[in-house]
């Protein structure tokens, strides 16, 4: 399944819009006009079965769509999704193997995460865009949503043309793991103590297989950084989103995508600049502080469980929301590594007392995919061994928890797949 935004041969793009409603023109694309990952899929042997909706634009972390009926969360109907790439996320929770999704600022991780699905953003710019129009560059990164990490570790390879290296069994040996408790303290204590037991799970794992991992108390941010951070995400995604589709205003788009368009324009040069050199120093200080003392860092992928949607899910055709105390708690430590331009995971972890998902999130320094995809697996494997009987997942149809987990015959395959 590939979502909305990027090009699929024979398809429209039309970016979560509903064509019929927008006085704009959307073309068939062609194989000339394919994006490129997209056709390295199908070179080989990948079967696309259509576009995923999204959040319009890309400018959400809800995945609610006022153009269509809205979608709830596959775990309870009531509740958000979670977007951008919210169709790609379904796709996988209700069976399908694996979606192409996009991530500016969590569009992967947030629906995975939502929905209880294995999520990965790459290195920015690891994965082509070649035939993607790229709204926000140097942020938006071409991404995989799957049942497992096994998947999403086929699909990356067949469209990085990237693979792992012997540095990867040898990372994990001694693996370092950044913990910052800030990270975890500014959570829900039920989500904060769910992903601290999904990282015992881990660093168990690792010492069965041989491995001495260390944890490492340590700060993610620059002192003084923890508002600037998301300040500096919303100023250069919101502009970039807001150029490359400026073309859409007064053109028939919902009220509040329009609104956040027209914020973006308006953002004075200086407050531009400001953000850029934010990013810069995000980047050299994750290079030189942080990535130069641990292998990856790990934190809750959201700062709670799925919130409640604001209307019914048979409703359909309103103007959505502008909910930023909502996108907060969705977006707060996802776009970190579309600042930094680093690789991000989101990995199943349990489930609230409402039987909603939680997920944890770990970051790697630059071409780390495989290293984060493997520590991926390891936790898949232990969660759903334990949560095999759990009540949550008959909410979710056509899955089988058991059958993402290793079998003791499966596994030197997929570690040397890895």
């Amino acid at each position: 399944m590939v979502k909305d935004e990027i090009n699929v041969s024979g398809y429209t793009t039309s970016y979560g819009l509903d064509p019929f409603r927008v006085d704009k023109e959307f073309v068939i694309h062609s194989e000339d006009s394919q994006s490129e990952v997209v056709k390295r899929m199908i070179d080989e042997g990948a079967i696309v079965l259509g576009k995923s909706n999204q959040h319009i634009f890309g400018l959400g972390a809800f995945g609610l769509n006022p153009h269509y009926p809205r979608l709830g969360n596959i775990f309870n109907s009531s509740h958000i999704p979670g977007g951008s790439s919210s169709g790609s996320a379904m796709f996988a929770g209700i069976g399908g193997p694996l979606a192409l999704g996009t991530d500016g600022g969590g569009s992967i991780s947030i629906p995975a995460a939502n929905n209880a699905v294995s999520g990965l953003k790459p290195t920015e710019g690891k994965l082509s865009v070649k035939n993607y129009d790229n709204a926000a560059p140097g942020l938006v990164a071409i991404g995989f949503i799957g049942q497992s990490f096994e998947d999403i570790a086929e699909g990356y390879m067949l469209t990085s043309r990237q693979w792992p290296t012997s540095q990867v069994a040898d990372t994990l040996q001694d693996l370092r793991i950044g913990i910052d408790p800030q990270w975890f303290e500014h959570a829900s204590k039920e989500v904060a103590e769910t992903t601290i037991t999904c990282l015992e799970r881990l660093t168990d794992s690792l010492e069965q297989s041989g491995a001495t991992p260390n944890l490492l108390e340590m700060d993610y941010l620059p002192k003084g950084f923890e508002k600037p951070l998301w300040d500096t995400h919303a100023v250069l995604f919101g502009r970039g989103e807001a150029e490359g589709k400026a073309s859409y205003i007064d053109k028939g788009i919902p009220a509040e995508i329009e609104l956040a368009l027209i914020m973006g324009l308006s953002l004075d040069q200086s407050t531009i600049e400001k953000a850029h050199e934010n990013k810069k120093r995000l980047a050299h200080h994750f290079q030189n502080n942080v990535f130069s003392k641990v292998d990856i860092i790990a934190m809750p992928t959201l700062l709670t469980t799925a919130p409640k949607a604001s209307r019914p899910w048979f409703e359909s055709f309103d103007n959505g929301e502008l909910n930023l105390p909502k996108t907060y708690l969705m977006t707060a430590h996802t776009g970190l590594a579309n600042l930094t331009g680093g690789p991000r995971i989101t990995v199943h972890c349990g489930f609230d007392e409402d039987n909603l998902p939680i997920g944890l999130q770990l970051m790697g320094d630059d071409n780390s995919e495989y290293l984060l995809m493997m520590l991926g697996a390891l936790v898949e494997k232990s969660i759903y061994k334990r949560d095999k009987d759990h009540p949550a997942w008959k909410k979710r149809p056509y899955f089988d928890p058991m059958r993402n987990a290793w079998s003791v015959n499966q596994e030197p395959k997929i570690k040397s797949k890895l």
